[in-house]
């Protein structure tokens, strides 16, 4: 039984089909830690909201975008960032390797923009427009996806990247597998494993005193239903080594980001056209 429901995010495995071109996906998430338990002893909570999509411009070209905002809250403080990624994808090895077998090469620009930090003051909370600390973020994905049985597709990618916060960058390298079921008609059943490697410049964002080159680790599950008329949910969570290292250098501005263990969960709907 083919898999046929749509992939969304920064990893993608699968281009639209050219029967249904056009996919959409949106997911809110986060996590919320009380006091009690949180790093710190400050609640701490973090809320998501993304859409994504794609469009196939021919069988073996396509288009894709993710957006995003994330608000995170730790104690006295909250920080709003934007997150926008453009993309293109084709199939190189098209004609060449075997059905079972299907390969994605794509490129891609991300940026996140830091709008809005609030503080709590004696006076209540106070919001300061720090004008848009923006970073950039160019990466190339190769991978594939194989299917090994008629239930189970496995696949793999390596995405090296590059990224600029004002002067300073990151050398990024992400290396993803995933493990695709699809147990029953209508659903399918997910789980990813993602290392990413860091290199950073001496001289660092915001001053941190940051290792120059570090390794985090992520793992994530998702059950995801597609109904006959091609409308469907998705239920996903995910650990991380430490808060969206490897993803974009904006959320490094603290120390505490590349040391703390994260978790979120999201839901979401998924359509096709």
């Amino acid at each position: 039984m083919a898999l046929r429901a749509p992939d969304h995010g920064a990893t993608r495995w699968r281009q639209p089909s050219c029967s249904r071109p056009l996919s959409l996906g949106l997911r809110s998430g986060g996590i919320w830690i009380p006091a009690s338990v949180a790093p710190g002893g400050r609640p701490v909570w973090t809320l998501r909201g993304d859409a994504g999509w794609g469009l196939a411009l021919t069988r073996n070209v396509s288009l894709s975008g993710d957006h995003g905002i994330t608000i995170y809250s730790a104690g006295h403080t909250q920080l709003r960032v934007h997150a926008h990624a453009l993309g293109v994808a084709l199939r190189p090895g098209a004609g060449s390797l075997a059905p079972a077998h299907r390969d994605r090469l794509s490129f891609g620009v991300e940026t996140r923009t830091l709008m809005v930090v609030r503080v709590r003051t004696s006076d209540g909370w106070q919001d300061f427009d720090v004008g848009g600390i923006r970073d950039v973020t160019f990466r190339l994905a190769y991978g594939m996806e194989h299917a090994v049985g008629k239930r189970w597709h496995l696949g793999w990618q390596l995405a090296p990247g590059y990224s600029r916060v004002f002067l300073d960058s990151q050398r990024l390298l992400r290396g993803a597998l995933r493990a695709a079921l699809r147990p029953v008609p209508d659903h399918e059943l997910r789980g990813t494993i993602t290392a990413h490697l860091v290199h950073r410049d001496a001289s660092q964002f915001g001053g941190n005193d940051f290792r120059r080159a570090s390794a985090h680790l992520q793992a994530s599950g998702a059950w995801i239903w597609m109904s006959r008329h091609n409308v469907g949910t998705i239920v996903q969570g995910r650990l991380l080594s430490s808060f969206m290292s490897g993803e974009a250098p904006i959320y490094e501005v603290r120390e505490e980001t590349l040391r703390t263990p994260y978790a979120e969960a999201s839901v979401g709907v998924l359509a096709t056209w």
